[in-house]
């Protein structure tokens, strides 16, 4: 099992918790998975608060399984807090969870703000290029406010239907979608 740094904001999509509860408590955004292939997948993580290093564990098939991998993430000031890693040697089709811990022994677990342990999960890609892929499209952009698309701030869910059609293996849930960052990732998909 490998490791490496990709401090990214481009490994972008997964499962999210943004809290901030006010002065002193840490500004959590992600973690977010991306770039998952059938042996890799990389984990993004922002945590406004003072330096420190984020210990990641891997467990295939369960959460409670031993550590099939791990990989560290350095949050530092001069990264805006942000770092992201790719961790590789997994298992074709196979379901992991992830834990994030504050401590290299893992017994310190990271605040996670919401997010349970079974909340922190993944599939890998299968090796057999037919196999069906299903995924989810997630943005912070806010409907409301971006009223000027010609769909009332929903443009991409207009799109869905066409870009869904032609694809007979693929099924997409988009989350609130942003326009400009949906539709080029779409378009890079197909």
């Amino acid at each position: 099992m490998g490791t490496r740094s990709c401090n990214s904001a481009r490994a972008a999509y997964g499962l999210y918790s943004y809290k901030h509860g006010g002065p002193g408590r840490a500004k959590l955004l992600g973690p977010f998975l991306g770039f998952v292939t059938s042996h890799s997948i990389k984990i993004w993580l922002h945590l406004e608060s003072k330096p420190q290093t984020i210990y990641v564990s891997l467990h295939e098939g369960n959460v409670k399984a031993p550590q099939a991998a791990a990989g560290v993430l350095n949050l530092r000031k001069e990264n805006l807090f942000t770092d992201c890693i790719t961790i590789e040697g997994l298992r074709a089709d196979t379901r992991y969870f992830y834990k994030l811990w504050t401590d290299p022994q893992h017994l310190l677990s990271l605040d996670r703000q919401g997010l349970t342990e079974k909340d922190l999960q993944f599939r890998t890609l299968s090796d057999d290029t037919n196999a069906q892929i299903d995924f989810l499209l997630m943005s912070c952009h806010n409907p409301t406010v971006s009223g000027a698309d010609g769909f009332d701030g929903h443009a991409v869910w207009a799109d869905l239907p066409q870009i869904i059609s032609r694809e007979s293996n693929k099924s997409v849930l988009a989350a609130n979608p942003d326009n400009r960052t949906i539709r080029r990732d779409l378009e890079f998909l197909r």
